[in-house]
């Protein structure tokens, strides 16, 4: 058994590297601190890993320090050797993770040539970024799912229509609605990049055209700006590398998109309007949550429709079948951006302009160098350790006295929590909420005032019930809910811009469940708490079939940066 301390370190160094750092050059046997059967662990290889470790941890490369680490390096090497025994490296899911591995890493590394080498950061830059980090904006929207949609509503306004008569068609959310679509006051780094970007351009007052955004377009009018008072030279300077830092990630956020955008008009991208709609109408359709495919995430199976094309480009032409292969690395969150016709003719553009990107990255030989395919190792490596490292956790298994002697220990631990069903009015009014007091001071009935002045619809047409909740689910309000009594209000809480009245329908205490019942998260906790202790003991079987030589007294010449 690891002593806490040691166990401790292991945890960290486990979190924090989980990857094979070293190229594929040869080890001299003096460079060499470790073989794991035909596996060198070189000097660099570690001074590497302690550097980067130290960056990190900021912790000191005493020789236990450095004892620690040349084992785990060893025992990473022990669980490749595992994972190639069970075929991880080849099997279709392995090979499935490899090909995505070398897909994204050709578009970093043709992102690194083409924008982030080219990324310049000059003085009146990162002075304008100070500024705007200390100015808040208020402004109000209009919203439009579609470009034709979002023009129709600029030409209202040019003609005369207000943001409030427009805002009170358009929007169901009854905040919105209200208001005029007020967004309330906001700071760089907390919009939509795009919505974001266009309104720290605008003066007060001003409208801008339709912006596009992840989610549609928005018509923006900036109502008021603020810029922190007594903004100082020497609070710039002391922030002055942060800002660098914090610049220099937009600008390759906005030159990417602005390449992609570029790209995307030179393809001169056509699309089958007729099939889009029947594609369109099969996804919205599905439910995805019971069609998700971990392994091969990508478009579903489910959408089968006539062999047609689907999009014409410069380099060629996709029907059903290429839109799926070229959207097979695509997450469920990617697929979550397609809301409509729009949107989903914006996915299907990214993956061709993507497509061409590859073909670029090809062409100029990146697939062929060396950190190309270092990075490409180490990755694959990673995946490795990381699935080697769950299949050793899930099949570990717990003597069923151990776990049963874990629960009674404090069995509540695994108990139903106490729980609270409430009622909420949200208002986004002061005045409103000294009025809805006064009303409820009177005995006006809590759900009447909540059905007809709380602006959150999707409680309001329920009287106002939120449904049961648990301390965990509460947070910090916890202690207030709880303490109410049975048809109790309390109110108004301000949380952010909002104005909220609680009142308490029913509680429910606290409920010990039977062992039976909580036994697979009594074997998971007690997995967790003893991990690292497991994974030793693992990690030692499996070297028992091993052949290792280390050479740990090289540790104590070996000098770091």
């Amino acid at each position: 058994m690891c002593s806490k301390p040691t166990a401790v370190f292991l945890l960290l160094i486990l979190s924090i590297f989980l990857i094979i750092c070293c190229g594929d050059q040869e080890v001299s046997e003096e460079d060499t601190l470790a073989v794991v059967n035909d596996k060198k662990i070189s000097k660099a290889e570690f001074s590497d890993r302690m550097n980067r470790l130290r960056a990190k941890s900021g912790l000191v490369p005493n020789g236990k320090v450095r004892r620690e680490l040349l084992k785990t390096l060893v025992d990473e090497q022990i669980l490749i050797r595992e994972a190639e025994k069970s075929g991880f490296d080849r099997d279709s899911i392995g090979m499935f993770e490899r090909e995505k591995i070398e897909t994204q890493e050709l578009l970093r590394q043709f992102n690194i040539r083409q924008i982030r080498n080219k990324i310049a950061v000059n003085e009146k830059d990162l002075q304008a970024l100070y500024v705007n980090l200390n100015t808040k904006i208020q402004a109000r929207h209009l919203y439009a799912p579609t470009r034709e949609k979002a023009d129709s509503l600029y030409r209202a306004l040019q003609e005369g229509a207000s943001f409030e008569e427009l805002a009170g068609e358009i929007f169901n959310d009854p905040a919105l609605k209200n208001s005029g679509g007020m967004l309330g006051w906001f700071s760089l780094d907390e919009m939509d990049p795009a919505f974001e970007e266009a309104a720290y351009e605008m003066k007060k007052g001003e409208i801008s055209r339709p912006v596009k955004t992840k989610d549609g377009y928005s018509i923006i009018k900036i109502e008021d700006r603020e810029i922190k008072p007594m903004l100082t030279e020497n609070d710039y300077n002391r922030h002055r590398d942060k800002l660098q830092k914090f610049l220099e990630k937009r600008q390759i956020k906005q030159k990417t998109k602005q390449f992609a955008d570029s790209l995307s008009r030179d393809l001169d991208i056509v699309f089958n309007e007729s099939y889009l709609k029947k594609m369109f109408a099969i996804v919205t359709a599905r439910d995805q949550s019971n069609t998700l495919n971990e392994v091969q995430p990508g478009l579903p199976d489910e959408i089968d429709l006539p062999d047609d094309w689907i999009i014409r480009f410069k380099h060629g032409e996709w029907d059903l079948k290429k839109l799926k292969h070229y959207a097979r690395f695509t997450s469920a969150k990617q697929r979550g951006w397609i809301k409509n016709e729009d949107t989903l003719k914006d996915f299907i553009s990214g993956l061709a302009v993507r497509s061409v990107i590859l073909q670029k990255a090809e062409d100029e030989g990146i697939a062929d160098t060396r950190e190309y395919k270092n990075s490409v190792k180490h990755k694959f490596i990673q995946y490795l350790l990381e699935r080697t490292e769950k299949k050793l956790f899930f099949n570990i298994e717990i003597p069923k006295d151990s776990l049963y002697t874990y629960y009674n220990e404090a069995p509540e631990r695994f108990a139903s929590p106490a729980k609270i069903n409430m009622r909420e009015i949200v208002l986004g009014s002061e005045t409103l909420a000294a009025e809805i007091t006064s009303k409820l001071n009177k005995g006006r009935p809590f759900k009447t005032l909540a059905r007809k002045y709380s602006i959150r619809t999707s409680t309001s047409q329920n009287d106002g019930e939120i449904g049961f909740l648990t301390s965990k689910d509460l947070g910090k309000w916890s202690e207030t809910a709880f303490s109410l009594k049975k048809n109790e209000w309390t109110g108004p809480i301000k949380i952010d811009s909002l104005y909220v009245f609680l009142q308490c329908i029913e509680k429910l205490p606290m409920q010990i469940l039977p062992f039976e019942e909580v036994r697979d998260n009594v074997h998971h906790v007690v997995k967790s708490n003893t991990w690292i202790d497991l994974r030793r003991e693992k990690i030692n079987e499996l070297k028992k079939d091993a052949e290792i030589k280390s050479y740990p007294e090289k540790l104590f010449s070996l000098k770091l940066n």
